[in-house]
């Protein structure tokens, strides 16, 4: 059962914080996450909006399954976000996020809900490359047929988004921790 929750918790939780650093965009990529060995993928569609210079609001929708088993995983999160520059390149992000979803399949719907807790810093570390670390605290609550069962999980993140143009962004990641997770995308800053 660890198992899956830590496969929905590394394809819900987007736990790369969201990049002059734009906090206004839209984008959508593919993850993929292996925990002892079982496989799960999707798609995620993401979007971020700055509130001011020091916050923002960010949500994402997730569609993907198992690799060897006919089960679906499905979920929104919803976060806001403070940041403060601690140089002129480089930013400190604070992120707070809920999850719920669902994984269905074989018969059976369980519901998934959570929580994130993460800190990390954005820095351009050229005028094409940005990268991004983090750490989150990830807390799933499981519940199937009215029994709950809840795990806790701390996640290293880093990634790095390349400028194809202006507000053209391609993103490659990785995050470890129960699940170890690969991203690929796009994003567009607005």
């Amino acid at each position: 059962m660890k198992k899956i929750l830590m496969g929905i918790a590394a394809l819900s939780f987007s736990s790369a914080l969201l990049a002059e650093l734009s906090y206004t965009n839209v984008g959508i990529g593919y993850r993929t996450s292996d925990a002892d060995g079982v496989d799960a993928s999707g798609i995620r569609l993401r979007g971020s909006a700055a509130i001011n210079d020091a916050s923002f609001i960010f949500g994402s929708y997730t569609d993907g399954e198992f690799d060897d088993a006919p089960i679906d995983i499905t979920g929104v999160n919803l976060g806001l976000g403070v940041n403060t520059p601690i140089s002129e390149v480089t930013d400190l992000v604070a992120t707070f996020e809920i999850s719920d979803g669902e994984i269905e399949g074989l018969g059976e719907s369980i519901d998934v809900s959570g929580y994130s807790i993460s800190l990390g810093l954005r820095s351009e570390i050229s005028d094409v490359v940005e990268i991004q670390a983090s750490v989150a605290h990830v807390d799933i609550e499981l519940e199937l047929l009215g029994l709950t069962e809840d795990t806790t999980d701390t996640i290293f993140s880093v990634s790095a988004l390349f400028d194809v143009s202006d507000t053209v962004q391609l993103s490659a990641g990785l995050s470890s921790g129960d699940a170890d997770t690969l991203d690929f995308g796009v994003r567009f800053n607005l």
